[in-house]
């Protein structure tokens, strides 16, 4: 199913969490999610063209 959404934006709360845990949230959202979302929205743009 396809909603015709290019963008997302993320949202990480800082209150309260440990600034150590804070910039892993992050690398972890740019280097194992990031990579695996624009790979699924890739071929889904491929599928519906």
């Amino acid at each position: 199913m396809s909603y015709g959404l290019d963008r997302a934006l993320i949202q990480i709360g800082f209150g309260g969490m440990p600034r150590k845990d804070v910039l892993e949230a992050i690398e972890l959202l740019g280097t194992e999610v990031a990579p695996v979302v624009r790979r699924e929205v890739g071929s889904r743009k491929e599928q519906a063209a």
